[in-house]
């Protein structure tokens, strides 16, 4: 039943990933197309035909992984740290004292990095102002966060010459694995989420004033 601590709260999150989507349909502007139009030799031409634009799939992907696995760092990870840096805490062995200090480094880290995910994920799918920004932010942190968490959590076994800090590694590669994943997909969608910004400034710049006459 332990899946169950994992699965419900990714699908909860899921689903509020899915409400900031559906909240905000209306700002991705529209897409410009040139499109055949009339017939015959004086009548044959192109127009541009506009169609509302839907928002990026990689926007979309990076609402939900942010949302789900902010989650899960909050309700599940975090947790799960704090009960071992419990059971660490009292100890004068030296390989223990550096094991406490690395776990309680990693929970604020942790519990930031679960809301700055929430936050990039909600910036993202709201097409909010400075998302690519937010987006780069939260992907540097993901991945410093999860590449130390690798690296320092097994520290206290490499001292300890009678244990073998392989399992450890092994079993770390998972969520770290997820949380640099999670990472790549928040840069690639701020990206996108640039790229349309330009795209759109760029129209305005170049797009001619429309003049409006009223006759009395």
């Amino acid at each position: 039943m332990e899946w169950l601590c994992v699965v419900v709260p990714a699908v909860v999150a899921g689903v509020a990933g899915v409400c900031l989507l559906l909240e905000a349909p209306d700002r991705w502007g529209v897409s410009r197309a040139p499109v055949a139009a009339g017939e015959g030799a004086y009548r044959a031409g192109r127009v541009t035909r506009e169609t509302a634009r839907r928002v990026p799939l990689s926007v979309v992907t990076a609402a939900l992984l942010t949302s789900m696995w902010g989650a899960i760092t909050l309700v599940v990870l975090v947790p799960a740290g704090a009960v071992l840096a419990a059971m660490l805490v009292g100890s004068h062995e030296p390989r223990v004292v550096i094991g406490a200090l690395v776990v309680g480094a990693s929970l604020v880290s942790g519990t930031a990095l679960a809301f700055t995910l929430f936050r990039a994920g909600h910036a993202l799918a709201h097409r909010a102002a400075g998302a690519p920004s937010v987006a780069r932010a939260t992907a540097l942190h993901a991945v410093c966060h999860h590449a130390l968490i690798w690296v320092l959590f097994p520290l206290p076994l490499l001292l300890d010459p009678y244990r073998d800090a392989g399992p450890a590694y092994v079993a770390l590669a998972v969520p770290c694995g997820i949380g640099l994943v999670v990472a790549l997909v928040v840069l690639v969608a701020g990206r996108r989420v640039a790229a349309l910004d330009a795209e759109d400034q760029a129209r305005i710049s170049t797009s001619s004033p429309i003049e409006i006459s009223t006759d009395s």
